[in-house]
């Protein structure tokens, strides 16, 4: 087996760490802004930042060394084969978490004491449903039902998130996708946060701007400074209901803002 760790001098020596799938489009985007920046990004898969840092503990704290910016994202590790690979796995996640967190230096997103970047976060979002957030409200986005025992007009043509009922529904006997139905006027909304920044990828419906303080309450409340978050709202009547956090956007759900996102994700890391 590889040992996939980097070396401590190539570490040291990167301007920020891009820890993830190297052919993540949000890595490739970020790394193409910090070559024209002139700024080195140092690519390394979740394992190889596990056993290539070190954590150690004085009088004074924590310090995580080598201790360097990094946008943490989703990293495919592959199959389990074994309880021995079951527990390296364990160890390599308890000491990339331990690490993330304890750094000194921009992390995005931060591993939480209660959530990593895998997580739903479900608890958190629970907990904002029950704040006063203004015109919001939360509704759970989608759900699946292995046998349909509902009318045939309560289901949601969830694949182009249209609000076409529908009629006919096949009998496979296969679980299926909903979504609650609402009333009508609605438009599914995505607003992207990085840091103290929004935008709203359908932004042609209008008046939906003040969806953007809605979503970055949510990205504080989370403790999150990358997210996008989707919401069911009404533009007429200034109402939004929260059906979904995505911790971990991907390329094609930022489309074309992906590289004004890659910016910002530069400037929030590198300051």
């Amino acid at each position: 087996m590889p040992t996939e760790t980097a070396s401590e001098e190539e570490i040291r020596g990167a301007d920020l760490l891009l820890v993830g799938d190297p052919a993540d489009a949000v890595i490739q985007a970020v790394r193409q802004v910090c070559h024209r920046r002139r700024k080195l990004a140092k690519g390394l898969s979740r394992r190889e930042l596990a056993r290539s840092v070190t954590i150690k503990c004085d009088d004074g704290g924590q310090i995580v060394e080598p201790d360097r910016p990094t946008l943490l994202r989703r990293d495919p590790s592959g199959g389990i084969r074994s309880r021995d690979e079951t527990f390296i796995r364990s160890e390599e996640y308890a000491q990339l978490w331990a690490a993330c967190a304890l750094m000194k230096s921009p992390v995005i997103n931060r591993p939480a004491m209660d959530a990593f970047l895998d997580a739903d976060r479900r608890l958190a979002i629970v907990t904002l449903a029950r704040l006063d957030s203004g015109p919001s409200s939360f509704v759970p986005d989608e759900s699946y039902i292995s046998t349909i025992n509902i009318q045939a007009d309560a289901l949601g043509d969830v694949d182009n998130l249209c609000t076409d009922f529908v009629v006919d529904i096949p009998a496979t006997g296969l679980p299926h996708r909903i979504r609650p139905s609402a009333s009508d006027g609605w438009v599914y909304v995505q607003v992207t946060v990085v840091g103290d920044r929004s935008w709203i990828r359908n932004d042609s419906y209008g008046n939906l701007d003040w969806l953007r303080d809605q979503s970055l309450l949510v990205g504080r409340l989370l403790g999150l400074q990358f997210l996008s978050v989707f919401w069911r709202a009404w533009p007429m009547t200034f109402r939004a209901e929260l059906m979904r956090v995505q911790t971990c956007p991907t390329g094609p759900q930022l489309d074309s803002q992906l590289e004004v996102v890659a910016e910002t994700l530069v400037d929030l890391l590198l300051g």
